[in-house]
């Protein structure tokens, strides 16, 4: 529809991707390591998420930006950027060995949510939920087609400083792999 759409994701942690690779270029404007502060030996760092290729999270716009809150600190960090969605159609073998350790590292039971009925659908009063739902096997080895891995290389970090007065916001940004600047 157009709108802005909120979604919900498990952060799975940090994966580096070596600057200039195939899988660096599908994310627009990828710095070299030199000049990227966000990376680990030469590789810039992506947030790993999971989804269902079923989901309204893969229609929807390959920008995408994640809010984190720090209780303790009070501080707020909007880190915003392009999404690599890696699916089985995936050829770079880079990233199709992040997906597939992704899926071996994550529970039987999140596993078992890739081959449940299409998330998106109604389910009618007659529906079978134990038999949709439970006894769901998976192969640990080889991902669930609707299985997908989602990578977001931050372009903005947008940091808001809640305690104190006055409150206090710090803005960097990524430009096309020039260094971050204020």
């Amino acid at each position: 529809e157009g709108l802005p759409a909120v979604r919900t994701v498990v952060f799975r942690g940090w994966v580096p991707i070596e600057p200039g690779s195939e899988s660096d270029e599908r994310v627009e404007g990828g710095a070299s390591a030199e000049e990227d502060e966000r990376s680990v030996d030469g590789a810039a760092l992506h947030l790993k998420f999971i989804t269902d290729v079923r989901s309204q999270k893969i229609q929807q716009s390959r920008m995408a930006e994640v809010c984190w809150y720090f209780t303790e600190t009070r501080e707020q960090f909007r880190l915003s950027g392009e999404l690599v969605i890696v699916t089985e159609e995936e050829k770079e073998a880079a990233l199709v060995r992040q997906r597939v350790g992704m899926w071996k590292s994550i529970s039987e039971n999140a596993r078992a949510q890739f081959v449940w009925p299409d998330p998106g659908i109604e389910r009618g009063p007659d529906a079978d939920d134990d038999g949709d739902f439970k006894n769901c096997e998976t192969n640990r080895e080889v991902p669930a087609t609707n299985f997908a891995l989602m990578l977001l290389r931050p372009t903005k970090v947008d940091r808001l400083q809640l305690k104190g007065f006055p409150q206090r916001r710090t803005v960097w940004v990524n430009d096309r792999g020039l260094e971050w600047t204020r």
